[in-house]
């Protein structure tokens, strides 16, 4: 039951499997068909549930180009990209043939700056809370980026501006309010 008294179908990987089951490959192919929920159950609310640790969901919405767009806002906004650290070289150790470049990475970069150009239209709009970006669970999609505006970890201290939905659903020409999506990383839960 959610904290509305609904009653809401969960089953694994939003309940945990059994103590000392080991996660596999279904397992994982069975999280990505995980729906997005217009509302959270209380049992996946860190505290509220049984012991252990539950998934990371994220309330938000799809960006259906991989955040290109947010790209694009940068241009227009002209963000610049974030400091790139000086790339090093590691040297050769015996078992390889060629040095190791440590450094962001061109994603990296780029990830970066869809973040910073979301950070701008937050500022912006004058939002309450500061939207960001993640990966998440998707089906028909396998993962893709959203734009959250908080995950069930930071509901104990922190609020969703409600003012913020509508501005950023305009902003971004979103087609349906925000809904809870299982996180990519984090999907699973941990027993003690």
């Amino acid at each position: 039951m959610d904290s509305s008294g609904e009653y809401i179908k969960l089953r694994f990987p939003l309940l945990p499997k059994k103590r000392n089951e080991r996660l596999t490959r279904q397992d994982w192919e069975q999280a990505l068909l995980v729906q997005p929920m217009a509302k959270i159950p209380d049992i996946l609310v860190p505290g509220c549930g049984p012991r252990g640790i539950p998934p990371r969901l994220h309330f938000g919405w799809v960006l259906d180009d991989d955040g290109n767009r947010l790209l694009d806002i940068a241009r227009e906004k002209k963000i610049e990209p974030r400091d790139q650290r000086e790339v090093k070289l590691l040297p050769k150790d015996d078992s390889d043939d060629e040095d190791i470049y440590e450094g962001p990475s061109v994603k990296m970069n780029e990830l970066w700056l869809k973040q910073d150009a979301l950070s701008a239209v937050g500022k912006e709009l004058q939002l309450i809370c500061e939207p960001y970006l993640d990966q998440v669970c998707c089906p028909g999609k396998r993962t893709v980026k959203i734009v959250g505006l908080i995950d069930n970890y930071s509901l104990k201290s922190q609020v969703v501006g409600r003012a913020d939905i509508p501005k950023l659903v305009d902003y971004f020409n979103f087609d349906v309010g925000p809904l809870w999506f299982l996180d990519s990383y984090r999907w699973t839960w941990n027993i003690d």
